[in-house]
């Protein structure tokens, strides 16, 4: 049995998370109290802790706010032009190689430049292969 440090409720060591930077291996507060008082942070804290996962995606090196401008304010792909429906899902800030985004694109772009290594050279060996074989006008 141990004693819950916010509660003060005596529980079975199952009702405690395992810690074993403690000196019984437990941690202070029973689960309940853990979730609690672990609910109630990040219910205060909403703000840091949106800028932290930001910063975890995204990295520091950008500047989130203007991102979110440049997303709410663009209505079609930036590659192939289609407009945008009510449904965000279909926009995607691009960020392959983990150092910038790239543009605000429709999903269907997203994935062919990604399926084309996100290079000039893999559009370019599209483009020269659809030439090829005199494919126009998405035919």
């Amino acid at each position: 049995m141990k004693t819950c440090g916010c509660c003060g409720a005596d529980k079975s060591f199952e009702e405690f998370y395992r810690r074993s930077a403690a000196k019984d291996g437990y941690q202070a507060y029973c689960k309940d109290c853990h979730i609690a008082r672990h609910s109630e942070w990040y219910k205060d804290n909403k703000a840091y802790h949106a800028a932290y996962s930001r910063e975890a995606k995204y990295g520091h090196c950008i500047n989130y706010d203007a991102l979110v401008e440049r997303y709410d304010s663009v209505n079609a792909c930036e590659c192939c032009g289609i407009v945008f429906g009510d449904a965000s899902s279909n926009k995607k800030c691009v960020d392959h190689s983990g150092d910038m985004i790239r543009g605000i694109i429709c999903s269907s772009c997203n994935i062919g430049i990604g399926h084309l290594k996100d290079t000039y050279e893999g559009v370019l060996a599209a483009l020269e292969y659809l030439d090829r074989v005199e494919v126009k006008g998405g035919q």
